[in-house]
């Protein structure tokens, strides 16, 4: 038997007391429950005698406790205020109702009626409330067959009649309900009131069937430019309903939120802090091979013989000279140049071991915004180009001045 399986072998005196403390303790249960059963079954004994005492003396029963439903249970709402008639009033006092109503649980649509009819406490409110409660004591219900129809009703009765009138007006010939400056979400909030107040759309704010392209045209024109053309020229595919418009226009502006966050980020030059793991390593700085010292030849006594100028092994021809004086300037100048990312002295910024990647963003019109490095990089070429120009203008002369003494050797 291996060491592993002989420590889970439990000692047969162990087993033994174990298996005989769970005896006891199932007689022990065992004796507890029979002893319950016991005393409710004298419990109960108890209760059938004291009710078979009470009905031999006839006594009045008990008065029933009020039950209560959940129909006539109301959670926690505030109340609506108690409505005089005033028509300019009457739409936003209808408001409050439905979601007091909403808050609350109702056995049916005539409870709801009667509930709210005692709100109706003065002016013509109270008239017409009156003769709805008259209506229903004659014929055993209200004139209404549902709480939408009162609530049609209501409107009618206790709102401008000339409301609907005015938001066409003003959706059609006035730009004041446009969003400018607001929020996405105000302007969607005020233009979904408007365009249900001028009858466009349904109690859910769906336009009616006939309707549904000219709300989506309105739509269009009253969000921002920038929105509009996200929207409408640059995803694909187009929105075709209001609420493919809306959820449209919510994305955008939440998408270009985030962007503005990392656009802001970079131009207060913050830059991410050191991750465990690198996508790619940096770029290893270019090897420069610097060139051999150019070797005079060796004074010679008398004349000078007609022979080719000696250049170091490895150089080819006597023309590689230019090349030669080109290399050691282009040196020169790279010794002069300091780097941007680490202000050292030669090299180049793009060829720098301690570059580090920098944030990248999109601007306002969707155009790739330069890090700290790539402008750095614009600014470097730019003075390179200049020292690279005087150094060409150098060895232009440089080269003269070596033909010049080359025709003058072989003279």
């Amino acid at each position: 038997m291996d060491r592993d399986e002989s420590e889970h072998v439990l000692d047969p005196a162990l087993q033994e007391a174990l298996l005989a403390q769970r005896h006891q303790l199932e007689q022990q249960f065992d004796t507890a429950f029979q002893s319950m059963q016991q005393t409710l079954a004298a419990q109960i004994d108890t209760l059938q005698s004291t009710i078979d005492q009470l009905q031999q003396q006839s006594l009045p029963p008990a008065p029933a406790a009020p039950i209560v439903t959940q129909a006539s249970r109301r959670i926690e709402g505030s109340p609506p205020s108690a409505f005089n008639g005033d028509r300019k009033l009457g739409r936003i006092w209808m408001d409050q109702v439905s979601l007091y109503l909403a808050a609350n649980t109702w056995s049916s649509d005539e409870h709801k009626i009667k509930h709210v009819l005692t709100f109706f406490k003065e002016g013509r409110a109270l008239t017409w409330a009156t003769d709805a409660s008259n209506y229903s004591a004659v014929h055993g219900h209200y004139p209404w067959v549902s709480f939408l129809a009162f609530k049609q009703a209501f409107l009618k009765e206790f709102s401008d009649p000339n409301d609907a009138a005015r938001c066409i007006s003003v959706l059609n010939h006035t730009t004041s309900w446009y969003q400018g400056s607001r929020s996405i979400n105000t302007y969607i909030d005020g233009f979904a009131d408007l365009v249900k107040r001028a009858q466009y759309v349904d109690e859910q704010g769906i336009p009616h069937l006939n309707l549904e392209g000219p709300v989506c045209l309105l739509f269009r024109t009253g969000l921002a430019s920038d929105i509009r053309h996200h929207c409408a020229i640059v995803q694909r595919p187009t929105p075709s309903t209001l609420a493919e418009w809306k959820s449209s226009a919510l994305a955008y502006v939440s998408a270009k939120s985030a962007n503005d966050v990392i656009v802001e980020m970079t131009k207060m030059h913050l830059r991410p802090g050191p991750t465990p793991h690198r996508m790619f390593a940096p770029r290893p700085p270019a090897a420069s091979v610097a060139p051999a010292p150019f070797a005079p030849p060796p004074p010679t006594v008398g004349p000078t013989p007609v022979t080719q100028p000696t250049l170091p092994k490895g150089h080819g021809d006597p023309m590689d000279v230019d090349a030669i004086q080109r290399q050691r300037r282009r040196l020169a100048a790279l010794a002069r140049i300091q780097c941007y990312n680490c202000h050292k002295h030669g090299h180049l910024s793009r060829d720098c071991p301690d570059r580090r990647h920098e944030l990248r963003a999109l601007d306002d019109e969707g155009n790739w915004v330069l890090s700290e490095t790539e402008l750095a990089q614009v600014e470097e070429f730019k003075n390179n180009l200049a020292l690279e120009q005087d150094a060409d203008v150098l060895n232009a002369a440089a080269s003269d001045e070596v033909s010049e003494d080359f025709g003058t050797r072989h003279m």
